[in-house]
């Protein structure tokens, strides 16, 4: 019935989608239609913003032209000392768009104007005079900086600057003609221009100078170098342009036209709807009805087959995860046997060995021919059975099953996990260091606790080989906090990235190569611990990885304590 019902849904979405796209043509075909007649129109329109843009690059190609020519004249007229060209200054009388003409010295400060009442001002900050003292540019170009709000005349201005230099090419300072940014802007506004139109004047360096938009608002000194429109012009020149602008969100056809005297260029655009107006609403509202109707049909379509497919890849990986977890159970339930069988048989030798030096040593002290040399020796003999008894006492303890309510030493346990694996840290020339709390009591099965100590310890060997660590060291330390212990394991291994921090518990999540892990070790941690009320949590370190076991003490030991406390 289930399969009738899914066929039946799928049958309507079908006839949605055939519908929707059959309407979604036909709004298509209408709207290039619609355009198709009007691309003489169009082309026309684009023609006339380009006449246009022409003729407001070529006034502000003047413009820039009589200023420079001003500054060449105060430079060449005499000698280039601060007091000769104060003097200059003086006989200036620049047009009126030219709010002042000054001299900023060496060091950054105002020293001369064309204004008989100036006020000296420190000016060692603007962009204006650090591009000639920094040797930005060219010793004889002229610099036109963005629009700035003058210190003096508290009204914004662009400023217009050329270096002074001494007949060794010696930097004496900056010359400086400030025009009224705002005459760009009412020069632009005077023009009869449709709502929306845009007029742009920007320079190579990615700074809009002065943005004009008819019946909007105009703005200074907007960044732009991050647009594929502004990258264009500076690579390629004068060209038509289709842009959605960054400022205002509006999408606008029109041309851009770069100068070839300064590194300038001028766009003149208007909005879509004023370049293609004969495109028809309704044909826009029918085009839009389709496309949500093909959206809604499809996304019902693809939701339903997402649906069967995240279904099935669920299966499939749930009895994917249960094969390697029993493998995994069985193969760790086969070593445990062995553990515990190896650790018997090899237990008894060991006694074997303990008994027969002690005999040994007896016997020759009874003969009277036991010499030091020959005592060392069976003491280190002694002392190796005697590791050997307790290596194999910690085999059979960790393979041994855990008991209901069995607690264990929290300092017992890190030292069982170092005898098991710390010659291992030792032969890959990793230090162990120890720093643990007096010992307390917690709710963990002893194989269990040295379990979790273990894989931490192990990882933190492999990490330290992997990255071949200069510093090769594993820290272990505890710290009693109330009802609570902090055991820490830090190593110098490089650290765990923060992209994979929260995935290491999971199970078999491993960065290690294939067949060198499996990726179970931190996630049986991870059970371990938090089955009995404690967390697990992995942070960075200096140098590398912390895990932090944050354990709960047993209640017994806890009240004993707070008992004696009192």
């Amino acid at each position: 019935m289930s399969n009738i019902a899914s066929f039946g849904i799928r049958r309507w979405l079908g006839f949605l989608v055939f519908s929707a796209l059959v309407l979604l043509t036909s709004a298509v075909a209408y709207v290039r239609i619609d355009r198709h007649l009007t691309e003489e129109a169009t082309s026309r329109a684009i023609g006339d913003l380009r006449v246009e843009a022409l003729f407001l690059l070529a006034t502000f190609e003047r413009t820039a032209a009589g200023i420079e020519a001003l500054l060449d004249e105060a430079i060449a007229a005499g000698p280039p000392d601060e007091a000769a060209v104060g003097a200059r200054m003086q006989a200036v009388h620049p047009p009126v768009s030219i709010i002042q003409m000054g001299l900023i010295g060496a060091s950054g400060m105002l020293v001369a104007s064309n204004h008989e009442n100036f006020e000296p001002v420190d000016l060692s900050d603007r962009e204006h005079f650090r591009v000639h003292l920094e040797n930005r540019v060219g010793p004889d170009e002229m610099y036109v900086s963005v629009p700035v709000l003058g210190r003096v005349s508290g009204r914004y201005s662009i400023q217009f600057t050329k270096a002074v230099r001494d007949s060794q090419g010696a930097f004496r300072g900056v010359l400086v003609a400030s025009y009224d940014a705002e005459e760009f802007v009412e020069f632009y506004e005077r023009f009869p221009a449709p709502a929306g139109q845009l007029i742009v004047l920007a320079g190579f360096d990615g700074m809009i100078r002065t943005r004009s938009v008819a019946g909007g608002k105009s703005i200074f000194a907007f960044d732009v170098p991050h647009t594929h429109l502004h990258r264009e012009i500076v690579a390629h020149g004068s060209r038509e342009v289709a842009f959605l602008s960054p400022i205002d969100w509006i999408e606008r056809v029109g041309y851009a036209q770069v100068s070839s005297r300064y590194p300038f260029y001028i766009v003149v655009a208007n909005p879509v709807s004023v370049i293609f107006p004969n495109v028809a609403p309704y044909a826009i509202a029918l085009a839009s009805i389709a496309a949500l109707l093909i959206s809604l049909a499809l996304g019902a379509t693809l939701y339903s087959l997402a649906l069967d497919m995240r279904f099935e890849n669920r299966v499939f990986r749930e009895r994917l995860e249960n094969s390697r977890r029993l493998a995994e159970v069985a193969r760790l339930g086969s070593l445990g046997e062995l553990a515990a069988g190896l650790g018997h048989e090899v237990s008894t030798p060991a006694n074997t060995i303990a008994l027969a030096t002690d005999n040994l040593e007896r016997l020759l002290l009874a003969e009277g021919v036991l010499s030091e040399a020959v005592a060392k020796k069976l003491a280190r003999i002694r002392g190796s059975s005697q590791r050997i008894k307790l290596l194999m006492d910690a085999v059979r303890a960790h393979a041994r099953l855990p008991m209901r309510d069995e607690t264990c030493d929290a300092n017992d346990a890190v030292a069982s996990a170092l005898l098991l694996v710390g010659q291992q840290l030792r032969l890959a020339d990793v230090e162990i260091v120890e720093r643990l709390a007096p010992s307390v009591a917690l709710p963990y099965a002893p194989r269990d606790l040295e379990s979790v100590i273990i894989n931490i310890l192990l990882n933190a060997r492999d990490a330290i080989v992997a990255t071949d660590s200069v510093v090769r060291r594993v820290e272990i330390a505890s710290e009693r906090r109330g009802d609570r212990l902090l055991l820490t394991i830090e190593d110098t291994g490089g650290g765990i990235p923060e992209a994979i921090r929260e995935k290491i518990f999971q199970p078999f999540f491993t960065t290690k190569p294939v067949g060198r892990g499996t990726g179970i070790g931190l996630s049986t941690a991870f059970q371990i611990v938090t089955a009995r009320g404690g967390t697990i949590e992995a942070q960075s370190a200096p140098a590398g990885a912390r895990l932090v076991l944050n354990l709960p003490v047993r209640e017994a030991e806890t009240t004993r304590a707070e008992a004696e406390f009192a």
